[in-house]
């Protein structure tokens, strides 16, 4: 009794236990019980409902044979209904399936379709058959025009890349004169001012091949751009030194020319800065670029070097190098977007846009 009042205060209101089963079994306490208690307050009761567990596996059994009994008269029901309405319905449908999908294999076909079965099956015949003759007209116009349209896109394509190409190569043109300039001029400073205008004009030059190149002429990937952006700055910056490594992690993101562009600016102005000032014996060092999908649809790329790192008073904005002007210009007007940096063993900067590029303010006279 106390073991059924502990129950009744139980979250399940069961208690399994061992009892013996009057009147062919008194006395022998080894079949399994079970029971449901409930305490009634306004009585102060406990009201008990017990059960051998073997008696709830007899009703299950009967249970479990009624449900087998039931569900083979269904099945034998569902037999003959399905024979009846594979003779009625479904063949007739299923010749209707057949001439539609030959149509659709072979559109020019003037097989009719059959028409048979129910009232409901002939109709649909005729009706497939009255509709088939003015599908065909409407099937070789369209054809016609998706073939126009197509070469006409492939036209497209063929003269972007080649835009692009033409682009690329009057760059290149532009970089291999800055090159004869600069090896002609006695001045260090303007040398060194050449040189960066030359390393600017090629990564633009490396977006029009990159994009010639690719399969969309719309997007081009950022870690591909920026892996052959550093070998093409890395000789010309360290004259042939192999002692800086570079690596580029993240996630793969394309981007359009409108982002590519400002974006390969940014980076070549901080590879640049990594390669000349970064490491004064020449290495050994690293440089590595993260980018990645932030939070609301914004792009975030990480560049950080080991080299001798920034100075205290660092501020890109009143800094009196150009190239760092340029980082912060780009990003704040061209992308929309942030620059934050630290010092912590290395140059760190955190680059950060919007996906959508902003809008342009128009200009006023």
């Amino acid at each position: 009794l106390e073991d059924l009042m502990r129950a009744a205060q139980s979250p399940s209101g069961k208690l399994q236990y061992i009892w013996d089963k009057p009147p062919d079994m008194t006395g022998r306490f080894e079949f399994k019980k079970m029971a449901f208690v409930q305490y009634f307050e306004p009585l102060d009761w406990y009201i008990a409902s017990s059960v051998y567990n073997d008696e709830l596996d007899n009703a299950a059994e009967f249970v479990r044979s009624s449900v087998i009994m039931v569900g083979g008269i269904l099945l034998l029901v569902s037999m003959l209904l399905s024979f009846w309405l594979s003779n009625s319905l479904t063949k007739p449908l299923l010749r209707l399936s057949h001439a539609a999908m030959t149509i659709k294999g072979d559109s020019k076909t003037r097989e009719q379709v059959p028409v048979s079965g129910t009232f409901e099956t002939r109709e649909l015949g005729e009706v497939l058959n009255s509709t088939l003759s003015s599908l065909q007209g409407e099937i070789t116009e369209r054809r016609h025009a998706e073939a126009t349209l197509k070469q006409a896109l492939q036209e497209k394509e063929v003269l972007l890349r080649e835009v692009h190409h033409r682009v690329k190569n009057n760059l290149a043109v532009v970089v291999s004169l800055l090159n004869m300039q600069a090896k002609r001029v006695g001045n260090e400073e303007v040398r060194s001012a050449l040189e960066e205008s030359r390393c600017r004009i090629s990564a633009m030059a490396l977006i029009h091949e990159n994009l010639y190149r690719s399969e969309s002429l719309a997007e081009i990937p950022v870690k591909e751009y920026l892996t052959t952006l550093y070998r093409s700055l890395q000789p010309m910056m360290l004259m042939g030194t192999g002692g800086i490594s570079f690596s580029i992690i993240g996630d793969e993101i394309n981007l359009t020319m409108e982002q590519a562009v400002p974006c390969g600016l940014a980076i070549n102005e901080l590879i640049t800065n990594s390669l000349k000032y970064a490491f004064p014996q020449g290495g050994p060092g690293l440089i590595c670029i993260e980018i990645k999908s932030g939070p609301e649809n914004f792009i975030q790329l990480a560049y950080r070097d080991d080299g001798i790192g920034l100075p205290s008073d660092f501020d890109p904005s009143a800094y009196n190098t150009l190239g760092m002007r340029i980082v912060s210009l780009l990003m704040e007007n061209q992308l929309g977007g942030k620059l934050n940096w630290k010092t912590a063993k290395g140059a760190h900067f955190t680059l950060c846009w919007p996906r959508t590029a902003p809008k342009r303010r128009k200009a006023t006279k």
